[in-house]
């Protein structure tokens, strides 16, 4: 019936024997139908002679006008799978802003950019892939970014719009990703919102800024309807888009495709997400109280630099710790309420914090990025048990292998070793008493230490991160791998070790009472790596070195001893310069450690080659 209405509008005066011709219809069947509609007053019938004549009504065109409305309102779901698990994320950071000398997404924001904030929060929401599409001085984008971060060109930025940029990502997605403009500064739970979206398309939207640069919204039937920045253009305001949004790879697929025939360069990329939204559903998320803000111009940057930046950190602390809480409510199986306190207190691979749980201290280990890759949990759980039982670490209380969290006994009146403490001649005796007791246990540990092992482990990992070795990494490797054959020569028995063992990892009681903690890279292991450790760790001078040595040993070591401290220095400086490569490649930033603790390794290669020449 539609249909024949339809062409009877397009065609009028039209014959039944010329509708069923349009229509692939047998006149007998368009005769049926015409009567339908003329009865329900759509149509009217001219007669001239032997032919019907039909022409549409003022009802009939209130019909069609009704139907046309509501096709418009009617959208496909464009996917039956359930939420993916979002793991990229496309930050657009190719445009020029004539109000900077350098592109937006460089301007500081407190201690960092406005891109490493960005990237930084990508990171803790477990984003894995960020791709990054520079076009005004992408050398600086280059010289500041992450190893692992991809950089992609859009050359003509000059002269094209976002759409552009968001399309020399094709060649590098395959996936669901999160879409972001690089001069947007946002809480980060506004991101976790959108990314926690049960839809798989969806924008992120907010109450109107009043900026004077808003990009409004329409919604309909709880979709995304219209898009403008034109007030005039929407029947209603219902929120106002920001530059986050989250797409699958179907919907990004539509958008090319439609992409393909543009012939306006300038195209931004939200009108084309809009076009696909006519046809297939675009969700939003809806933050009314969400702290944002864009950066036009320098006085929106100080404006988030003086002010905003202090109620979006002020806030995420609160949201941190409550998140804190939950966590250590649902380890315990407790009450929230009793989860009193919770304070940060230090850590270099993970995030340490005391909790009190009612009048009880604990303290609780959240794991750092990556490391579910580079450690173990099932061997440090079954090793920390280990260091308790032989007296050398406080009790464990909860520990999660899939995820690492970890609570564990605090140590009343605790106090962290420093490396200066670490030189005093009797806190030397304190703890080679503790190492002794945990390498001369007579028991062994179910798993190996291997620094080989451990070598070509964590150059996989920054492999897969495409992450980059130092210039003469391969040449250095052979000389640390051809240690092998001097060190096997020395007929070394393996023991318990810790392999960790700077100064943070020692505590001591109000007793006195020393213990060592943190046990996620322990393993049976030449004891001389714990040794070399300390050294190292804490900075200790030939003379203090040669003082803990020989209150390790209580007497004088013996010269190959002393030639395995020195490997093991060697072996140090090698692998953790390699996992500091590693851990940058995963969005974190050691300044200059790792490199040098490389150089510190080639030193004493060269030191350990004059010693055994001598």
């Amino acid at each position: 019936m539609n249909e024949i209405l339809m062409k009877i509008n397009k065609n009028p005066g039209i014959n039944q024997r010329t509708l069923a011709s349009l229509c692939s219809l047998s006149l007998g069947k368009v005769n049926a139908l015409i009567e339908d509609i003329e009865q329900n007053g759509f149509i009217k019938k001219e007669i001239k002679g032997r032919e019907h004549r039909y022409f549409i009504t003022a009802k009939g065109l209130e019909f069609l006008e009704q139907l046309i409305r509501k096709s418009k309102e009617t959208v496909i779901d464009l996917h039956i799978d359930e939420k993916s698990n979002l793991k990229t994320a496309v930050i657009l950071a190719a445009g020029r802003n004539q109000q900077f000398i350098d592109p937006v997404c460089l301007q500081p924001i407190g201690e960092t950019t406005l891109i490493e904030r960005m990237i930084n929060q990508l990171t803790f929401l477990d984003i894995e892939k960020i791709i990054v599409v520079g076009g005004y001085h992408i050398e600086k984008l280059r010289e500041i970014l992450p190893e692992h971060i991809l950089v992609v060109s859009n050359e003509d930025y000059k002269w094209t719009g976002t759409m552009a940029s968001l399309a020399k990502a094709e060649p590098y997605l395959n996936e669901d990703f999160l879409l972001i403009e690089s001069d947007i500064v946002v809480e980060t739970d506004g991101l976790k919102e959108l990314i926690e979206d049960h839809n798989r398309d969806s924008v992120l939207i907010t109450a109107e800024s009043g900026s004077g640069d808003e990009a409004f919204v329409e919604i309909r039937n709880q979709r995304l309807f219209k898009i403008s920045k034109d007030i005039a253009q929407l029947n209603r305001i219902d929120g106002e888009m920001i530059g986050i949004s989250k797409l699958s790879y179907e919907y990004f697929a539509k958008m090319m495709e439609f992409y393909q025939d543009n012939q306006n360069p300038y195209l931004n990329y939200e009108y084309l997400m809009l076009d696909v939204a006519h046809t297939y559903t675009l969700g939003y998320n809806k933050i009314d109280s969400l702290l944002w803000h864009e950066i036009d111009d320098v006085r929106h940057l100080e404006l988030v630099q003086s002010k905003l930046m202090k109620r979006i950190h002020k806030k995420e602390k609160m949201l941190h710790l409550e998140s804190l809480k939950v966590l250590v409510s649902e380890c315990l199986n407790i009450d929230i309420k009793q989860v009193k306190q919770i304070a940060a207190i230090g850590g270099m691979t993970n995030k340490n914090y005391k909790v009190m749980v009612d009048d009880q201290n604990y303290v609780l280990r959240v794991p750092g990025n990556g490391t579910e890759k580079m450690i173990s949990r099932v061997d440090e759980i079954k090793n920390a048990a280990f260091a308790h039982e032989i007296g050398v670490d406080a009790d464990l209380i909860y520990f999660n292998e899939q995820t690492g969290i970890k609570i564990s006994k605090f140590i009343e009146d605790a106090q962290t070793l420093s490396p200066e403490g670490a030189k005093k001649p009797y806190v030397m005796k304190k703890i080679c008493q503790l190492l002794n007791r945990l390498h001369q246990c007579g028991r062994e540990m179910e798993n190996e230490f291997n620094v080989y092992e451990k070598i070509e482990s964590y150059e996989q990992l920054l492999n897969e991160l495409k992450g980059k070795y130092y210039d003469d990494y391969q040449s250095v490797k052979q000389q640390v791998l051809q240690l092998k054959e001097l060190m096997d020569d020395l007929e070394i028995k393996l023991a318990p070790c810790h392999n960790d063992t700077l100064a943070e990892n020692f505590i001591k009681d109000e007793q006195d009472q020393y213990y060592l903690i943190d046990w996620e890279y322990a393993g049976m292991n030449d004891p001389m790596w714990d040794v070399a450790a300390h050294c190292l760790e804490n900075g200790f001078n030939s003379d203090e070195e040669e003082l803990f040595l020989k209150t390790y040993f209580k007497q004088e070591p013996k010269e190959s001893y002393k030639t395995r401290v020195l490997i093991n220095k060697i072996y140090q400086d090698f692998l953790w310069s390699l996992w500091t490569k590693v851990k940058e490649a995963s969005g974190d930033d050691f300044g200059d450690y790792g490199i040098e603790r490389y150089n510190r390794a080639k030193e004493n290669l060269k030191l350990l080659a004059d010693k055994l020449e001598g």
